[in-house]
């Protein structure tokens, strides 16, 4: 339940700048729904995204994690007015 309600508060705060260590963050920890939340945050903006900071630190130090969102073909509806944290945690929890 704890973990839960983290990831909505991440997933609620996900921007541009900070969506390279969100997805690290998700990775360490196994949090599948702020994985998918990030995934799409970057599917819906990369121009903005690969030219951060975080991003290029995140290509040295988790490679595995670009490599799985190169690779990625999850793209989730558009979901204009709701937060993506709703439709994560409603859609994906177990």
């Amino acid at each position: 339940m704890s973990q839960n309600l983290c990831e909505k508060a991440l997933i609620d705060s996900i921007t541009p700048i900070n969506v390279a260590n969100m997805l690290m963050i998700a990775d360490t920890f196994s949090c599948d729904i702020l994985k998918k939340a990030g995934l799409a945050y970057v599917e819906e903006n990369p121009r903005s995204i690969v030219k951060t900071i975080a991003w290029k630190v995140m290509e040295h130090v988790r490679a595995s994690c670009v490599s799985y969102i190169h690779n990625s073909s999850f793209i989730p509806p558009l979901n204009y007015g709701v937060p993506l944290s709703y439709f994560f945690l409603s859609r994906f929890q177990g």
